[in-house]
């Protein structure tokens, strides 16, 4: 039996950039309240991306947003 392989995200999941050779960063999304252990959207995105999704005051007010940095993709 062949073991499971899932290929890398490679492109940003919000302005879908190429992500090969630069640092990624996965941003999980749990809502605010009552609801606060639960993870509602997981992305994969590269640095601008990132900056814009902490310095949205309207997303920050819905979501904690939590961020951790991936290795590089290499060629």
């Amino acid at each position: 039996m062949k073991p499971y392989y899932k290929p890398p995200k490679d492109k940003c999941e919000v302005c879908g950039k190429l992500l090969y050779g630069t640092d990624r960063y996965k941003i999980k999304l749990y809502l605010r309240g009552d609801f606060s252990k639960v993870v509602f959207k997981e992305l994969v995105v590269c640095w601008d991306c990132l900056m814009k999704v902490i310095n949205d005051r309207g997303l920050r007010r819905r979501f904690k947003v939590r961020y951790k940095k991936m290795r590089a993709l290499r060629f």
